[in-house]
């Protein structure tokens, strides 16, 4: 990463992610551009504030404080502990890791969203618009002609039936999808 990437990456960090770690809480505070990373603090669901150094090989835990004492934090400081200096390729993997309430925030949030781009892509029918479908639709019978299997001593050529098959499914398998309206 550059040091203008890691400078967005760290702004990122700081805006994308407060449904799952204390909202606010995160905050870009060191940028060290002649040395290629940068750092946030930010606070986890579970109570406890980590420091995430950013830079080319990825993401790190280098520092974490239990804010208060609790079950919760102090699994989440064991946890972390395991992952210190360990570096993640994404923040979102980094968090899953060390917050098991960041990831079942994240596993919601990325639910909602494809159940609302399911909802907008699915066409709207009424019952009257199936049963049409339904009575225009036709089923054919296919009936492959699969090739021989080969046999430990020698593979046979392909039947002619066979080679003219192949140039009518290969094009059928690589033609885009249709939608039935």
């Amino acid at each position: 990463m550059r040091s203008a990437s890691i400078r967005e990456e760290l702004e990122a960090i700081t805006s994308s992610y407060d449904y799952g770690i204390v909202p606010g809480s995160a905050t870009a505070f060191h940028l060290d551009e002649a040395m290629g990373f940068g750092r946030v603090d930010l606070t986890l669901l579970e109570g406890v504030m980590v420091i995430i150094e950013v830079n080319q090989q990825g993401y790190k835990v280098v520092s974490q404080s239990a804010l208060f004492c609790g079950p919760a934090a102090e699994q989440a400081t064991k946890t972390i502990e395991g992952y210190m200096d360990h570096p993640f390729e994404t923040v979102e993997n980094l968090l899953m890791s060390i917050s098991p309430l960041f990831a079942e925030r994240f596993r919601q949030v990325l639910c909602q969203k494809l159940d609302n781009i399911n909802n907008q892509s699915a066409p709207s029918s009424t019952p009257a618009q199936s049963e049409d479908l339904t009575a225009s639709t036709t089923f054919h019978n296919f009936d492959p002609v699969l090739p021989p299997q080969p046999s430990s001593s020698s593979a046979q050529p392909p039947t002619p039936q066979q080679q003219d098959l192949y140039p009518t499914s290969h094009s059928f398998l690589h033609q885009p999808p249709t939608m039935f309206e």
